[in-house]
């Protein structure tokens, strides 16, 4: 449960920008984050899901607490999806991470947004269908990313977009489907830092 409650920890953190917000400040907005937020109630949500999720005999509760994640937060985040630390749903509404989504460290999404496998996924190679995201990723407003695609570590996709192929790190995409708008410079920290 010790694990549980550092994940939760770092993704309040992540909403929270450490720069702008220093010392008792910084506390006091993730505190606020915890208690007001439904983005953050999302990943908190999501968080304990997971865990249910991991024991076949808990796993039926992973499940209304997703149901219970739907109709609170509006956001559907399969308790099955594997989530690195410093998740930070900004707006929760309408972001739905499907079955067996596997997330790095440090991802940001907007509201709105798709992710999961291609219709086809439904059998016992359904692991062949599902995207992959790496690290400090930034997923845009109302933006799918659906099939077997991998976005690489330090890629942003733009708002409105769909990711229908593998998007290379330090990239930024766009478009339906998406294509390559910029390369990122990979020296420059377009994230949060967590203290």
């Amino acid at each position: 449960m010790n694990a549980v409650f550092k994940l939760i920890l770092s993704d309040l953190k992540a909403h929270v920008n450490a720069s702008e917000n220093q010392g008792i400040k910084f506390w006091a907005m993730v505190f606020a984050k915890a208690l007001f937020s439904p983005g953050a109630h999302a990943g908190i949500i999501y968080r304990v899901s997971h865990q249910l999720w991991l024991n076949p005999i808990t796993r039926p509760l992973a499940f209304v607490l997703k149901y219970f994640s739907v109709i609170y937060c509006t956001a559907e985040i399969y308790p099955s999806a594997k989530i690195g630390p410093g998740f930070c749903v900004s707006h929760s509404q309408m972001v739905m991470i499907g079955n067996l989504v596997q997330i790095g460290a440090n991802f940001r999404i907007s509201p709105g947004v798709l992710i999961t496998s291609d219709a086809g996924a439904v059998s016992s190679d359904a692991r062949k269908g599902i995207p992959t995201i790496g690290d400090n990723v930034f997923v845009g407003m109302q933006s799918s990313v659906i099939g077997p695609v991998h976005i690489g570590d330090d890629a942003a996709v733009a708002a409105h977009s769909l990711v229908l192929k593998d998007v290379a790190p330090n990239t930024l995409v766009g478009g339906a489907p998406a294509k390559l708008i910029k390369v990122l410079d990979p020296s420059l920290d377009r994230h949060y830092t967590q203290d």
